[in-house]
């Protein structure tokens, strides 16, 4: 049983991690996006925040209150992949997500007011505890 529990422990080690070449995601938060932009420039990262979809205002963002008052800084731009359903994952607005994406330093949103992007994302789920 332990031998099995370790293969187990080892393969979800080994699956996550950094991306490079391998089109592994990285594991990271908002605030190292926003801090160390360069580094993780056109890689895939999974990240979690509180998300919102709304006309003009797609974001994910550090905590509610940085949503609830337009702390724009602490919050990315996020554009989802055209297979997920921008209506079926709306329900989550003001919730925390966990999304998968490329992130993007350069693309700031509309009027170019976000601290960088989520482009391309293939996953956006419901973080539960």
């Amino acid at each position: 049983m332990k031998k099995i529990m370790i293969l187990i422990i080892l393969c979800i080690f080994l699956t996550t991690g950094c991306q490079n070449s391998d089109g592994k995601y990285t594991k990271t938060s908002i605030i190292n996006l926003i801090s160390n932009p360069e580094k993780y420039q056109n890689k895939l990262v999974t990240i979690i925040g509180v998300g919102n979809l709304e006309f003009e205002e797609n974001q994910l963002c550090l905590s509610k209150d940085d949503l609830e008052y337009h702390v724009i800084n602490n919050c990315l731009w996020i554009e989802l992949n055209p297979e997920i359903s921008y209506e079926v994952v709306k329900k989550y607005n003001g919730k925390y997500v966990i999304i998968e994406g490329t992130f993007e330093m350069k693309e700031k949103g509309h009027f170019e007011m976000w601290a960088g992007a989520i482009i391309n994302i293939t996953r956006y789920e419901l973080w539960e505890r």
